[in-house]
């Protein structure tokens, strides 16, 4: 009888750690998606702005309004794919833009800059649709990890 115990014992720590594993395959992938798609939004004119694009597990990446080119902000911000294989369940990825006009890209903007140019930007919302998409994000997730473990 201690035999069958034991192997019930086992079968739950095996289901269990087996759990985890696609709880962390879903979190990340559901990220992964929801991140390429603000990035498939992002207007890349020169790049820049998509590019500028990353992620951090330990704080938002923040805006670097001298920011000029990729070797500006390439120590500021990590690539988000980099990052969120690197996640574990419990943490925070933060997904953000260094590049200073991010915010006015997303949002829009009408009216004259610090520079003195004149601006009636319709926002793009690439941030906003993508956080749109979460649930079918996690939904697409949740499938492909059914579909990887039968």
């Amino acid at each position: 009888m201690a035999t069958t115990r034991l192997d019930f014992a086992a079968q739950v720590d095996a289901w269990v750690k087996k759990t985890k594993k696609r709880m962390l395959v879903v979190f990340q992938a559901a990220t992964e998606y929801t991140f390429d798609d603000v990035y498939d939004n992002t207007p890349k004119v020169t790049t820049f702005l998509a590019q500028s694009f990353g992620a951090s597990l330990d704080a938002m990446p923040t805006i670097d309004p001298n920011a000029q080119g990729f070797s500006d902000y390439a120590a500021r911000v990590q690539p988000y794919d980099l990052v969120i294989t690197e996640a574990q369940l419990g943490d925070t990825i933060y997904g953000g833009f260094v590049a200073a006009y991010a915010r006015r890209t997303e949002y829009g903007f009408t009216g004259v800059d610090s520079l003195g140019r004149e601006y009636n930007q319709t926002g793009r919302g690439m941030v906003r649709l993508a956080a749109q998409n979460w649930r079918a994000n996690v939904s697409r997730a949740i499938a492909e990890a059914k579909a990887a473990v039968k």
